[in-house]
């Protein structure tokens, strides 16, 4: 009896769970997924690890309310170690547009992390996809991480056009302040793939830290997303997104974030990218780092975004942006209420080392301690071509850009005045367009723009039709030859694919033509598009030409060089193969390139070998990003760069950043820069360290780092001649070799100058050079120099066995002690020189031109500029103190009337040196020609003291001495200007040579050693210009 009794038990239970948990219908493949029909197949699914694997599609509406959880219900973590230990998702989810609703986890019993309908999805082929969730509630012990609706962790897989709305992800109860789970969010917890077009709207999200609407961390990519949630946390609250370390693009937030410190109203705090994005909700936190879009952005980039909600905290608040940590900021605006209480500003509350670029912000700004229309509070930062509202911010003053009254700011001219794009809605360029009586907005937010599609390798009918569905009317057809693309399919179109064009515009399409090359000198191969580009590693010692512009493509971030990458990675030596090939740009450029990674010898090429060449090409809005040696277009140069410029953001983690290259040991010729540089060592605006030519080239931007900083090069140490750099110089640190021109001159730099800003809290700063230990030659420094000590107009220490000659300095000096209008310290020769700018110092050893002269030579030069200090016995009008044996000063003069000292020089008592005819003068007196050739001066116009005419002064009374070089081109003689006297001269030594007599090397314009119809040819040009 019992034997039937156990046997009928068993036959019924195993009945039941046929009927229970009956296997899928479909066989998991991708044209025949598993399917899920009805509850009891969700149930099946949800058990049984053997499906996660496949592909599954959803029939039919669940509803999980009859049951309570206290684990993810799909691949759920099966202990409480940290890490996930369970069984991953990896398969393919497709809800087909049906809806998961009312489940609930509770996890009340046991302290459980990863809580979600989904614990972990792993791998790039897992995806969940078409799914709507709905009613969920995920709630538990308070000291848990990961807590989603849909996905706890993704790992590099892809959740795509899923929704959640009207639920709840949090503790319910916080009793203690300090307690409450970490990583939670509406949608999924930390995303390590892709969410693309998913969202969560009315859901409540709350915990201890790092809270976000739609995703807690994001390390991958986030885009076409959104999230209108209400989030609570202690600390990390993003109304769309946490942390964010990877892109987040065309996503918003439009809830309301609360929390303490770090709250931002998309993202709390960003390390990656944020790209065309917005937040208009509010972001109101009780602590520090609180933003309308971000509550501090910390070596990241934001582009494209802006803020309209209210923003409020303690320190650190801004209408877009709570801090600018070494970070960006382009093309964003802010029209919210920041309120804060320290260092609070319309668009960013504290700026410490970032940058800032062609951004508005149009608040009303309130608080107590450092309060900006723009900008709270700057700190060696950069903010260019940016503004505030004067009137709707009630704030007169910022710590960077310019205000402007409402009416001022709703006029294009305003902007376009400063170099902004605006209006431009035909090319895809990220820029700005104007609506009536507005303020600026982004082109991306115009009705009537669209996203331009990629189209490279379509057929000409595909593209066309591509571009008709995107709204688009196709323009002409052009052929271009192109060595990988295929004849009759497309190179490229005629604006930037990615970007927004007015859809009236007609887009041209590029069509490859084929191409018969071989990649010789005399049939290069041809470079049409950016496959072409990529494939130049094919043959690394081919020759190429461009035949079409490059874009590199606003969505693709490349982790090593296009061409020629290293192969190490480990050290900044190339261990690759360098480019030893040619490319002819034809004058085409290559735009939006960009490039991320922790290794070194990041750029568009990796290194160009002795024999490469790279020539007349343009770089436009590169964006770089590595371990030095780092540059725009290559790690290392040891060949040719001619004719090649360049716009680009760099940032260099350790040393050798520059704007063309990391390191040149090659020749760099007729070449510029406009560059955000930021790096340790030996940073430039050309190159970070030189040790090859560098010749008629020039910079602008800005350059920081900590030692050997300069506007062309960090660190030279062979030869620059005839260059020049305005760029703006900042160091972070207590470094040294700050200079406008280069940080530290080992070599030679002849006829070349530097006229941006220095500010340094270091020591051994110039205006042109902070450290030199080679030649200075007919050079001359005018920008303002800051810096601690051993700073000079021209040179801050000019080392023994060193040469300055034949230069100037006209800016003004500030520093704490030894400085000087010239040098601020001299152990070597300053001969034939003179310093105009004033001087002002906290203490000892201030000077007119050297701040003190230990145990070098000063001679035959001249300081006009005041000279002013705390300590007003260590202000000297030429010279602080004179020290060692060694140390000579003579035919030396000073201006009595402008000095604002009696004083011209101190010695020291012990060694006080050699002091011969140094004289404090009138200006009459200083502006009389005998003066100065009483003391052995050398003019042109005279030979009794020597015949390499030097100095020039043609009329008494009128001016100051000047070096001859700085006339203008063929202004050979007196009297001033180009004319009939300098014709006769150049005359007089027509056809001669440098070793034949009566030779005269100033009538030599183009330097090349003979007098012929080069030279004349200058002249004509010249002819009747009055520099005098």
């Amino acid at each position: 009896m019992n034997i039937l009794k156990n046997t009928f038990t068993a036959l019924l239970t195993a009945a039941l769970t046929a009927t229970t948990l009956a296997a899928l219908p479909g066989t998991g493949t991708e044209s025949d997924p598993w399917l899920i029909q009805t509850r009891a197949h969700f149930d099946e699914f949800a058990a049984d690890p053997n499906y996660w694997d496949d592909h599954t599609r959803l029939e039919t509406d669940i509803d999980l309310s009859d049951k309570t959880y206290n684990t993810a219900v799909i691949a759920p973590d099966i202990d409480t170690a940290n890490h996930f230990q369970g069984t991953s998702f990896t398969g393919v989810f497709d809800g087909n547009a049906h809806s998961i609703s009312n489940l609930t986890i509770n996890s009340d019993e046991i302290d459980r992390d990863y809580l979600a309908l989904f614990g972990c999805m792993e791998g790039e082929a897992s995806a969940i996809k078409n799914i709507h969730l709905t009613g969920f509630t995920v709630t538990g012990l308070g000291h848990s991480v990961h807590w989603a609706s849909l996905c706890s962790i993704n790992e590099n897989g892809q959740i795509i056009n899923c929704h959640v709305t009207n639920s709840f992800v949090g503790l319910r109860l916080q009793n203690d302040a300090t307690f409450g789970p970490n990583i939670v969010a509406g949608l999924c917890a930390e995303n390590y793939g892709k969410i693309l077009s998913c969202t969560a709207t009315d859901i409540t999200v709350s915990g201890f830290s790092y809270v976000g609407g739609l995703c807690a961390q994001n390390i991958g990519r986030i885009e076409f997303s959104h999230a209108n949630c209400n989030t609570f946390s202690n600390s990390s609250a993003g109304g769309l997104c946490s942390g964010n370390l990877g892109t987040i693009k065309f996503s918003y937030a439009n809830g309301t974030t609360n929390g303490g410190s770090a709250v931002g109203g998309l993202c709390a705090a960003n390390t990656g990218t944020i790209n065309k994005s917005f937040a208009t909700g509010n972001a109101l936190g009780t602590g520090n780092e609180v933003g309308g879009l971000c509550g501090g952005n910390f070596l990241g980039s934001i582009s494209d975004c802006y803020a309209t909600g209210e923003a409020s905290g303690a320190n650190s608040v801004g209408g877009l942006c709570g801090i600018n940590f070494k970070a960006s900021i382009t093309r964003c605006y802010a029209s919210g209420n920041p309120t804060g209480n320290e260092n609070t500003g319309g668009l960013v509350g504290k700026n410490e080392r970032g940058f800032i670029e062609n951004c508005y912000s149009t608040g009303k700004v309130s608080g107590n301690i450092n309060l900006g229309g723009l900008i709270g509070k700057n700190i060696f930062g950069g903010i260019k071509r940016s503004f505030w509202n004067l009137e709707s911010s009630e704030i007169q003053t910022s710590a960077g850009g310019l205000a402007k009254t409402t009416a001022q700011m709703q006029i294009p001219s305003t902007f376009i005045d400063d170099g902004w794009v605006v209006n431009d809605l035909s090319s895809g360029t990220p820029g700005w367009y104007m609506p009536v009586n507005d303020y600026p907005k982004l082109v991306w937010q115009h009705a009537d723009t669209a996203q331009v599609p990629y189209l490279t390798g379509k057929s000409i009918s595909s593209a066309q039709n591509a571009l008709m569905s995107a709204g688009f009317a196709t323009g002409e057809l052009v052929y271009v030859n192109s060595f990988t693309i295929p004849a009759d399919k497309v190179t490229s179109l005629s604006v930037f694919t990615g970007g927004y064009v007015h859809t009236s515009v007609p887009i041209d399409i590029y069509v490859s033509a084929g191409s018969s090359a071989d990649g010789s000198p005399s049939n290069p191969f041809e470079i049409a598009c950016r496959t072409d580009l990529e494939s130049v590693n094919q043959d690394l010692s081919a020759h190429y030409i461009m035949t079409n512009d490059v874009f590199m493509g606003f969505d693709k971030i490349y982790s090593e060089p296009v061409i020629a990458p290293d192969t190490d990675n480990g050290t900044e030596q190339f261990d690759g193969i360098p480019f030893n090939g040619s490319i002819d740009g034809r004058n085409h450029y290559i735009s939006y390139f960009t490039i991320s990674s922790d290794n070194p010898l990041m750029a568009l090429i990796g290194a160009i070998g002795s024999e490469g060449e790279v020539t007349n090409v343009q770089l436009e809005s590169f964006d770089v990003t590595g371990r030095g040696p780092i540059g725009g277009l290559c790690g290392i140069n040891d060949g040719l760069i001619e004719a090649v410029s360049i716009s680009a953001d760099i940032y260099c983690t350790l040393d050798f950043a520059g704007g063309l290259a990391g390191k040149n040991n090659g020749t760099i010729y007729s070449s510029s820069a406009e560059c955000e540089i930021t790096g340790g060592e030996s940073v430039g605006g050309i190159c970070g360290i030189n040790s090859g030519s560098l010749n008629n080239c020039w910079s602008e931007g800005i350059c920081k780092g900590l030692v050997n900083v300069g506007g062309l090069c960090g660190f030279n140490t062979q030869s620059i001649d005839n260059s020049h750099s305005n760029s703006r110089i900042l160091s972070f640190s207590d470094g040294g070799n700050i200079g406008g021109l280069c940080g530290r001159n080992d070599g030679r730099i002849t006829r070349s100058y530097a006229t941006g800003s220095i500010e340094a809290p270091s020591d051994i700063v110039g205006g042109l050079c902070g450290a030199n230990l080679g030649i200075l030659e007919k050079s001359f420094a005018a920008g303002s120099v800051i810096g601690n000590s051993f700073v000079g107009g021209l040179c801050g220490n000019n080392y023994a066995d060193s040469i300055i000659v034949s230069c100037y300095a006209s800016g003004s000096v500030t520093a704490h002690r030894f400085l000087g209008g010239l040098c601020g310290l001299n152990e070597g020769r300053t001969s034939n020189s003179y310093a105009t700018g004033d001087v002002t110092g906290e203490q000892g050893s201030v000077g007119g031109l050297c701040g003190e002269n230990r145990g070098g030579i000063v001679e035959l030069c001249y300081a006009v500029g005041s000279v002013t200090t705390d300590d007003y016995y260590h202000a000297c009008a030429v010279t602080g103190i004179n020290i060692e044996l060694e140390a000579v000063i003579r035919n030396c003069f000073w201006n009595t009337e402008t000095a604002q000292t009696d004083t011209g020089y101190l010695t020291d008592s012990d060694w006080p040196g050699t002091i011969e005819n140094v004289t404090g003068l009138t200006t009459t007196q200083m502006q009389t020609l005998a003066t100065f050739t009483n003391a052995g001066w050398d003019f042109v116009g005279e030979t009794a003291n020597g015949t390499e005419d030097i100095w020039r002064m043609c009329t008494d009374g009128t001016a100051y001495p000047r070096l001859w070089w700085e006339f203008a081109a063929a202004d050979i003689t007196c009297p001033d200007g180009v004319n009939l006297s300098d014709l006769a001269a150049l005359s007089n030594t027509w056809t001669l040579s440098p070793d034949q007599p009566n030779f005269n090397p100033r009538a030599d314009f183009n330097n090349d050693s003979t007098i012929d119809i080069a030279d004349l040819t200058i002249l004509a040009e010249n002819w009747l210009e009055d520099t005098g």
